[in-house]
């Protein structure tokens, strides 16, 4: 479906990603009268998206599986951490486009437009969005392109996750069905680099090797391929595999802050709106929540911005966190790993989720090893030590 010729919208959705189509989701939801606009330019590629959560999302039809136990590595110790409320769940984009386009295109207040972007102008309540097949005129746009010189001139310590995932098909049973490994970490490698095993069956699974490092390193896809080779090979004991599926992707971390006022009409959402958490790059839930809260806000009020309910210390440590994991990420290594055991699965899942009470972080805390919970407490609360 393309814009109709009626050129003013209540809602204009530049942008028909993940944070897009979620938003577009959760307006019509609240607000079924509402006329709402979505523009994008083309499609995006193909790629796995993985999550964790304690209740039922909007969008199940499309998850590959929920893993019920997750597993840490770090060298050769192992921990298996049973979940009781959390499940790790996953599935790929285009399966998430297949369902949010049917669901979408089925309402008769959302209308498509394909086409780039020139400029968004603001004039007093309304919004002019100039766009490669003309201009459109919205009370509210909620922008989610991502503009990556913007952030490589405002964070000088921007980074970068880079990586590749096959989904591979062994000859014999190998996998745990019901136990998704998280961070395998690679000590080998100098920076905060992690393997993640998603386990759909005893002989199928999705093996992704994940590398964080600054901006400007690029580590090809030639190179993600000799390592997930040596990974299956060496780590899982697999000799005879076939790959199935297969995708390359970077996505950019920063530990800046994202204003979200802007401008009074014009909102960024999505990873623009800084819903990647810099320290773990997942986004998926913070994505969920910033538009069902969006949605709600506008609905209740008739503005889009919400209280942020974070509690101050989540607040204050997400600026500073990162930092000390670009700055030393052996350490942040050691500090993720010794954050889970088999008694803490869903106290250290809820901790990165930024919803722990300070008393629930002094219980977790206890298993971290003095010394590395001492050393990343001092870097995290002075910066500038060496």
């Amino acid at each position: 479906m393309t814009a109709s010729v009626n050129t003013f919208y209540d809602y204009i959705i530049v942008g028909g990603g993940v944070s897009g189509q979620c938003l577009a989701y959760f307006l019509a939801k609240e607000l079924p009268t509402a006329s709402l606009l979505l523009i994008d330019r083309d499609p995006d590629p193909d790629y796995n998206i993985s999550f964790w959560a304690d209740s039922e999302i909007p969008f199940q039809a499309f998850l590959s599986k929920q893993w019920t136990k997750i597993a840490v590595r770090y060298g050769a110790d192992r921990r298996v951490c049973p979940l009781n409320n959390y499940r790790l769940q996953a599935f790929w984009r285009a399966d998430f486009d297949t369902y949010l386009h049917k669901e979408l295109t089925s309402l008769p207040n959302i209308s498509f437009q394909e086409a780039n972007v020139k400029a968004l102008d603001e004039h007093g309540d309304t919004v002019d969005v100039q766009t490669s097949s003309g201009t459109y005129h919205g009370s509210w746009v909620f922008d989610s392109r991502l503009n990556i010189a913007a952030l490589r001139q405002n964070d000088s310590n921007l980074m970068l996750m880079q990586g590749l995932a096959w989904e591979i098909q062994t000859n014999t049973p190998i996998f745990e069905p019901d136990t998704a490994t998280l961070f395998d970490f690679l000590v080998e490698t100098p920076e905060f680099d992690f393997v993640y095993v998603l386990p759909y069956s005893e002989t199928y699974a999705l093996v992704n090797c994940a590398f964080v490092t600054p901006y400007e390193t690029n580590i090809d896809k030639a190179t993600c391929e000799a390592v997930l080779r040596d990974y299956i090979a060496d780590r899982l004991g697999i000799q005879h595999y076939t790959v199935e599926k297969a995708c390359y992707g970077r996505i950019p971390l920063t530990s800046r802050p994202f204003p979200r006022h802007s401008t009074s009409r014009i909102m960024p959402i999505g990873v623009r709106g800084g819903m990647v958490k810099a320290s773990t790059s997942y986004a998926f839930t913070r994505i969920l929540n910033d538009s069902q809260s969006i949605a709600r806000s506008l609905a209740a009020t008739g503005s889009p911005y919400y209280r942020d309910q974070r509690a101050w210390y989540y607040r204050w440590s997400d600026k500073y966190t990162a930092k000390v994991f670009s700055r030393l990420p052996k350490l942040a290594q050691k500090l993720m790993f010794s954050m889970f055991h088999p008694e803490t699965g869903d106290l250290s899942l809820r901790f990165l989720d930024e919803r722990n009470s300070l008393r629930e972080n002094q219980s977790l805390f206890q298993h971290i090893p003095r010394p590395v919970l001492t050393e990343f407490l001092l870097h995290l609360i002075f910066p500038s030590l060496p």
